[in-house]
């Protein structure tokens, strides 16, 4: 072979390879383009991805933070209502004790109502004169109250309770809601009772 047909055949050569390097690079660029545009849609599809969630989790924390707010509200109310109630407890305990430890005039208890002694019976009737009196004394007994106890006395004063738990105080003369004026504070045997018109107020287990 001659010095030009080797000229061309390496130009050819050449040509040959240039061409299929081109050739090579317009496919590595198609392949960088294909591959850059995937990434990019692959960032947007995570940056939205990462704006829902964000979204979704900032609601979470607004939902949780209101919830939390409307139990702190609550719970607030319910311990100022037990405070106020704890107040009113121990004021009433306060007055009870101020009372107790105060020095007061002791009030002699006044005597029974005396009863009207019973008629002898007729000589003509049957019976005995015990049995008139025994009847007598069960048709004068005063009645027990039911709807308030003696729970204490001191001082000539009776601490008197009800059926609701309500507790009130009083002496001689004072009027008792509900039944009227208690007209002397006794004991009898180990109680002590509250006498007034309508019966007697006995310590009572509810």
């Amino acid at each position: 072979m001659s010095g030009s047909d080797m000229a061309t055949s390496t130009l050819s050569q050449l040509k040959a390879d240039v061409d299929a390097g081109r050739a090579e690079t317009a496919r590595i660029s198609g392949e960088i383009g294909r591959l850059t545009g995937t990434i990019v849609k692959s960032g947007e599809r995570i940056a939205e991805d990462a704006k829902a969630t964000r979204t979704e989790l900032t609601q979470r924390v607004t939902r949780m933070e209101q919830t939390l707010a409307t139990k702190l509200v609550a719970f607030a109310e319910k311990q100022d209502v037990a405070d106020r109630e704890q107040v009113a407890r121990l004021s009433s305990l306060a007055t009870l004790i101020e009372k107790r430890t105060a020095p007061q005039a002791i009030v002699p208890p006044a005597s029974a109502p005396q009863a009207a002694k019973p008629a002898l019976p007729d000589p003509v009737q049957t019976g005995s004169i015990a049995e008139a009196k025994a009847a007598a004394d069960v048709k004068q007994k005063p009645a027990a109250i039911a709807n308030w106890a003696v729970r204490e006395v001191y001082d000539g004063i009776a601490v008197l309770e009800d059926r609701k738990r309500r507790l009130v105080e009083v002496a001689r003369g004072d009027l008792v809601p509900g039944v009227g004026r208690a007209e002397s504070i006794e004991r009898r045997g180990r109680m002590w009772v509250v006498v007034t018109k309508d019966g007697l107020i006995t310590p009572q287990d509810w």
